[in-house]
């Protein structure tokens, strides 16, 4: 079963602190004291996707070498993701 056209994904409702933290507390523990080395906007672009369409989803990645942390769309909240953008994203760095 595929949830949003994306194979593997399904979200998950958390409520409160506490469900956050429980869930990613981990990996947002090792953040703190990193560097921000870049900040990227990311278009998810399948591989199959026509040259003119464009998916509307636009998620925002973080790269805090060695670690990446990339928040994105999950339909009616945000989501979290700890891994490098894939091939699928365009990736567009932020200057500043």
């Amino acid at each position: 079963m595929t949830r949003s056209g994306i194979p593997g994904y399904h979200p998950e409702w958390l409520d409160g602190r506490n469900a956050v933290t429980a869930t990613h507390g981990q990996r947002l523990a090792a953040l703190p004291g990193r560097k921000l080395k870049t900040v990227e906007l990311l278009d998810w672009w399948p591989p199959r996707r026509p040259a003119a369409a464009s998916s509307g989803a636009v998620d925002v990645g973080f790269d805090l070498s060695p670690g990446w942390l990339t928040v994105f769309n999950a339909l009616d909240e945000n989501g979290i993701r700890h891994e490098p953008p894939g091939a699928e994203c365009r990736r567009y760095k932020i200057e500043g």
